[in-house]
């Protein structure tokens, strides 16, 4: 049925598809960490230290270090042949913007620097036509425009302080300004002249902090080990979404329309056709959906050893533990003057992040004394539910057969309640894709400055979840290139 193409159209084409928030992992700081893969835990000796371990600082042997970095990135998911799908579908992206600033001051055991730093900034701006699509016959066209920008601001002071020739503790408080604006219009024209018109807004501001706890031991000169803890703190947010559903339908379902103060949603779809007469053309509700819009209040775990093999030569390596994180909240939404009552279930589905373990390791080898060359290899596991193809079969048939489109509709003493089937309705973070990364850089550097180049590359194969149309494979590619400078005395 059409009903079944539109319904997969807006679930595949929705606020879903935003950027990579999939991956714990966003990006690289400094000359020497990126370069090794972001293995840096046992290191940590310049401002870019304050990020990945601020008490790797204390160790600094220079009394004054400033180091800029900027980054060029482009990122590629394709998803493969979608339900007969005659062509994959390719979302893009591109962003180039200042990555790192610090400076570093040395009060003998006492260091002091302050950092500004971007993870990532995804730029998404395409405009997809289709005409005829040979899985689908009876519609003409589909139009389809996809507008989305992400960016992310850290920045904030480091203390850290050498309590001996061995051993550094040290502190950062990151200050962070997260903001996302996403757009999509979506057209779907059938060849009998029936049509769907869809449009999306959400922008989302949200401000907070991140504290950094960091220790360094050095037992000897061969060898370093490194630990840090941080986490995530959200003081304030703001979001506005607003959705607009305009369909002109010559089937007998009937689709409901609601609006509320603080979440907006159009097209809720009703399947049960005896409460669907008792439906009024327009409703308003109260409430909130199951969409929540948030931010993953997080915390990371970084472990790292580094051997010196020799005055030209180390390696290093660092594991990554960052938490999952589930916001928990029974979302009822209500019309008042038709006495509706729509059960959304106890999870805001779109917060449902899963802990995730990766691993880093690099090398640093000075060619010549002027001359560097690092390499480093990573993963990049992604943070969301991994779903597998029998699973998703199941409820799809479920979706489809059993409990039609995930709802269950029925009246209740005057008025009607609607509940809404978590478990076989499609998840909101549907992509899974565990990456596996490297990175390569060289460096000119003297005893008062560096500059340098570092090229990182990530790649995984996965699979999205597009509605309740069969697993699908996915390719997710990024490349990133950082050009950074140090100035040092």
């Amino acid at each position: 049925m059409c009903n079944r193409f539109i319904i997969f159209f807006l679930l595949f084409f929705s606020i879903r598809l935003q950027a990579d928030v999939y991956h714990n992992i966003r990006g690289f700081y400094g000359l020497r960490a990126s370069g090794m893969g972001g293995a840096f835990t046992a290191i940590s000796d310049d401002p870019s230290g304050a990020v990945y371990n601020p008490a790797g600082l204390g160790f600094m042997f220079y009394k004054k270090m400033t180091i800029s970095s900027i980054g060029y990135q482009e990122g590629l998911k394709t998803i493969t042949k979608i339900n007969g799908y005659d062509r994959d579908y390719n979302i893009k992206s591109s962003g180039f913007s200042p990555n790192f600033i610090g400076s570093s001051v040395s009060f003998g055991k006492l260091k002091f620097s302050v950092s500004v730093l971007s993870p990532t900034t995804d730029n998404y701006d395409q405009s997809d036509q289709l005409y005829s699509p040979i899985n689908v016959p009876y519609v003409s066209h589909i139009n389809f425009d996809f507008m989305e920008n992400n960016s992310i601001y850290q920045f904030g002071p480091t203390l850290a302080y050498l309590i001996n020739e061995k051993f550094s503790i040290g502190a950062t408080l990151l200050g962070f300004l997260d903001t996302m604006r996403n757009s999509q219009k979506l057209m779907i024209r059938e060849k009998s002249g029936h049509y769907l018109n869809h449009r999306i807004d959400l922008r989302r501001e949200t401000k907070g902090v991140k504290p950094i706890l960091g220790f360094q031991y050095m037992p000897s000169h061969k060898w370093s080990f490194g630990v840090s803890i941080q986490n995530t703190f959200v003081t304030n947010q703001q979001i506005r979404y607003f959705e607009v559903n305009t369909n002109q339908d010559m089937y007998s379902e009937r689709l409901l329309n609601v609006i509320d103060q603080s979440d907006t949603k159009y097209g809720e779809l009703l399947g049960n056709p005896n409460p669907n007469e008792r439906i009024p053309q327009n409703l308003y509700f109260t409430g909130k959906n199951s969409w929540g819009g948030g931010f993953p209040k997080t915390h990371e775990i970084r472990l790292g050893v580094a051997r010196f093999i020799s005055n030209k030569f180390l390696m290093v390596f660092d594991t990554i533990y960052t938490s999952g994180y589930r916001a928990k909240k029974d979302l009822f939404r209500y019309d008042p003057f038709s006495n509706i009552l729509i059960y959304q279930g106890n999870e805001y589905t779109d917060l449902h992040f899963v802990p995730t373990l990766n691993f880093s390791m690099g090398m640093e080898y000075f060619i010549t004394p002027k001359i560097a060359i690092r390499l480093g290899h990573f993963t990049n596991n992604a943070n969301s539910k991994e779903i597998s193809w029998k699973d998703y079969t199941i409820d799809k048939e479920i979706y489809d057969n059993v409990v039609r489109n995930g709802q269950i509709a029925f009246a209740a003493n005057d008025g009607i309640v609607i509940y809404n089937i978590a478990k076989v309705h499609p998840p909101n973070r549907n992509e899974h894709v565990n990456l596996k990364g490297f990175s390569f850089g060289m460096s000119w550097e003297t005893d008062t400055s560096a500059l340098g180049i570092t090229y990182v590359y990530e790649k995984g194969i996965g699979h999205m979840g597009v509605g309740f149309f069969p697993w699908t494979e996915m390719i997710f590619q990024e490349s990133k290139v950082y050009f950074t400078s140090t100035i040092r005395n």
